[in-house]
């Protein structure tokens, strides 16, 4: 007998299969106290990928398993403000990525503002006073500008006018200089 050996050759079968996804990154923009400074920045990628799937093993084999990438996002200014980051860098995603959430946080800027107070009759300064703060907070100086002047009055002095109405600090330090003018009464 003649031993006859068969070989028989088989292949795996396989399929073409599609998988899709997207990835976002939002970008918030708030103050420090935690309000809406800016509208959101949205970021999306969209994957849309081919593939050849094993139907023996299961195993999947995709052709453009790529990364993508969103780009630099400059953060905007607000008068006032300094942004915790300056921009939110550039960032990869692949396929199956989480979203991003990424916050910038803008904080008031510190401020000074001074008060004169000044003697018209003499064209003499009475005295001076500074206070510190952040930008859009209420200005309150150690002793209220009411209390100097009722206390000038007790001294003979008549109010000729007052540039201090409660203001809030300005972002831009000259604003927030403020006179009192007085003359000598009779």
């Amino acid at each position: 007998t003649i031993d006859q050996h068969y070989m028989i050759h088989l292949k795996h079968k396989t399929e073409s299969v599609t998988r899709n996804d997207t990835v976002t990154r939002t970008i918030h923009y708030l103050y420090d106290n935690g309000n809406t400074a800016k509208p959101d920045k949205t970021q999306t990628v969209s994957f849309n990928e081919t593939g050849t799937k094993d139907d023996v093993t299961g195993k999947t084999t995709w052709d453009n398993d790529n990364a993508q990438t969103v780009d630099s996002v400059i953060t905007p200014s607000i008068t006032g403000y300094t942004p915790d980051k300056l921009s939110v860098e550039k960032q990869a995603f692949k396929f199956g990525d989480k979203d991003v959430e990424v916050t910038v946080t803008y904080n008031a800027n510190a401020q000074t503002a001074t008060i004169t107070y000044i003697d018209d009759t003499e064209n003499k300064t009475l005295g001076s006073k500074d206070a510190n703060g952040k930008f859009g907070q209420a200005i309150t100086f150690k002793t209220a500008p009411t209390d100097e002047i009722a206390n000038y009055k007790k001294q003979g002095y008549v109010l000729v006018s007052n540039s201090f109405n409660n203001q809030t600090y300005a972002a831009d330090n000259n604003n927030n200089v403020f006179y009192v003018h007085l003359k000598h009464g009779t």
